[in-house]
């Protein structure tokens, strides 16, 4: 299991993901070879995956291959179990580590996984691969077992997936054609720490957050990261002396999630929308999922459109904390 990589990654058009074909074996034996070569001083012996039979990989399990204009730069190996899946083998080219493709694959396999109803993935690393052991804390792993096998140990990892929620805050987005991607990390501990997981820019993330202008009447304001929600441009906007933000509970009440997990998406109403200005600035945001360490990124201006949002000035550019209802 090698997918680390650097933090920072590389401007480039992104590689296409793809199913292996019988083609790709000997592609996909040589990126794998590449991938974990450097771990064998440090280990003491060569890696299980390079001396995988990756043709015989392709034919019986489910191989998917990152093709950037016709070379093979990454590789992850997945195998259905009844009650969780298996990811074998996710492995990235030396040369394009740092361009979060291993992020990519293993966002892959998580999607999948969810989409299939299953309540966890599973794999193993060894416990020398310390990059691969941090990469997959700060995803959400733990650590479950150890077994020794030839002369080291190998960590045996896995992750429970909210698999009724991931779906429903993006039903939407699937029904109306919508290019998305589901993020899942472990709970992040701020905005800062989100972007950081998630690999992004802060102000690519998005905040929801719920207001109240009257009875039985409330609405979604998404906020990017590094800006503060201001109410007197909101209350200028929406024409109103006095609005107030719902507690958690009457929050979860109108909109059926938790707080710190907020999202129009898959709401049980679909109340009005507006978002800041500086929202349309990013290509991509990420918006929450429907439970804590879950994002859909998609692209804002299909985002805007799709949720109907009004688009209005209603943040400045300083950090801090969200104001106080009033």
């Amino acid at each position: 299991m090698s997918p680390s990589e650097p933090p920072q990654a590389a401007s480039r058009a992104a590689p296409a993901l793809r199913r292996a074909s019988p083609d790709d074996a000997s592609a996909v034996g040589a990126l794998v070879d590449d991938a974990y070569r450097h771990y064998v001083p440090r280990i003491g012996r060569v890696p299980g995956p390079m001396e995988a039979d990756h043709a015989r990989a392709i034919a019986e399990h489910e191989v998917w291959v990152l093709d950037d204009g016709g070379t093979i730069v990454g590789v992850l190996e997945l195998i259905e179990h009844g009650d969780h899946l298996w990811v074998e083998n996710v492995a990235v080219a030396p040369a394009r580590q740092g361009e979060s493709l291993g992020r990519r694959l293993l966002d892959h396999a998580e999607d999948a996984a969810v989409r299939r109803g299953h309540p966890e993935i599973r794999l193993l690393t060894n416990e020398h691969m310390v990059e691969n052991l941090a990469l997959y804390e700060r995803r959400g792993y733990r650590e479950t077992s150890r077994e020794s096998r030839d002369g080291t140990n190998l960590v045996h990892l896995a992750k429970a997936l909210p698999a009724a929620t991931a779906p429903a805050a993006s039903a939407s987005l699937e029904a109306a054609g919508i290019p998305h991607r589901v993020v899942r990390t472990r709970p992040a501990r701020d905005p800062v720490d989100s972007a950081e997981l998630q690999g992004i820019p802060l102000d690519a993330l998005l905040r929801t957050l719920v207001v109240r202008r009257g009875e039985e009447d409330y609405l979604f304001v998404l906020v990017p990261g590094g800006r503060r929600f201001d109410w007197p441009k909101l209350r200028a906007h929406l024409g109103v002396k006095r609005m107030t933000m719902p507690d958690a509970e009457e929050a979860k009440a109108v909109t059926g999630y938790e707080r710190g997990a907020i999202t129009p998406l898959g709401a049980t109403r679909a109340w009005p929308v507006i978002a800041d200005a500086s929202v349309l600035e990013q290509e991509t945001v990420a918006i929450g999922g429907g439970a804590r360490g879950v994002n859909v990124h998609v692209p804002s201006g299909a985002l805007v459109e799709h949720l109907g949002a009004t688009v209005a000035e209603v943040s400045v550019p300083q950090p801090g904390a969200e104001p106080e209802a009033r």
